[in-house]
């Protein structure tokens, strides 16, 4: 190792006790984490039950998602905070260091690296907010008072700790990224409210297909030789609804895509 050292090259990378590090290097063995590792964290060894980790764990992974719908960032942006989160405390513990500020840390570090960055006041503002909600006060902005410097120092002296622990890797491949993009979300959404508001009408017609299917059994004794299958006039008026409900659908799909990123659930009330 130390002739290898020796003959490094710029960019070859630089060597710390002994080892090399010239990269990082992502596959299915590095990126997962070990099972012994989810099962004894350092939170375990201080102490901590599995139940309150878990409840902990849960708990800021709610509190980073309704803060990253108030700070209307992109779902991609929670789920990094989520999953840079877990990452943490799969290195420290929940006794030694504040999961609230850690959460708030991870929000703030997952919108600079989905390149939608919010304002660390912003941040604590939010967080604040659900706290206050959730115990039902009401309350405006924090005011800037040593309370909030320090709380913003904790923020980014977290945010700094985050990185460090992690190495500087925080890139997230989400196996889910197709569905989280906020194409796919309108495109998904058009057609949920098309087969929605086609429902209602397939099954008025879906009814009549069985009345008629009912007369043709048991055709009355004046006409016994009744016409195989349903008639070519429900088929058509079937088709043509299904038609004119798509053509309905398409306000709910240009509404998605001009509103806010995160105001395609309200889509729905066009159905």
């Amino acid at each position: 190792m130390a002739a290898a050292a020796g003959a490094l090259l710029p960019g070859d990378g630089i060597v710390i006790a002994g080892k090399l590090y010239s990269g990082v290097a992502l596959t299915l063995d590095t990126c997962l984490l070990p099972h012994e590792s989810a099962h004894c964290s350092p939170s375990r060894v201080h102490g901590l039950s599995a139940r309150t980790e878990e409840r902990l764990r849960n708990r800021m992974c709610e509190m980073i998602q309704s803060a990253g719908i108030l700070l209307r960032l992109p779902q991609v942006a929670m789920a990094t905070a989520q999953i840079l989160f877990h990452r943490f405390f799969y290195c420290k513990s929940f006794v030694r260091h504040c999961a609230e500020t850690v959460a708030m840390a991870c929000l703030q570090l997952a919108s600079k690296i989905e390149e939608e960055p919010r304002r660390v006041r912003d941040v604590l503002n939010v967080f604040q907010h659900l706290k206050d909600a959730a115990g039902d006060r009401r309350r405006g902005p924090m005011l800037l008072d040593d309370g909030y410097v320090s709380r913003k120092s904790d923020v980014i002296k977290a945010e700094r700790r985050v990185l460090k622990e992690l190495g500087f890797c925080v890139h997230v491949k989400h196996p889910h990224k197709v569905f989280l993009s906020r194409n796919w979300c309108r495109f998904m959404m058009g057609i949920w409210v098309w087969l929605r508001s086609a429902n209602v009408w397939s099954t008025f017609f879906l009814s009549a297909f069985h009345f008629q299917t009912l007369r043709r059994v048991a055709p009355p004794v004046t006409n016994i030789h009744g016409h195989p299958g349903p008639p070519r006039s429900l088929i058509f008026g079937l088709c043509l609804i299904w038609s004119l409900n798509l053509i309905y659908s398409i306000p709910a799909f240009i509404f998605s895509k001009n509103g806010d990123k995160n105001s395609t659930e309200v889509s729905p009330t066009l159905s």
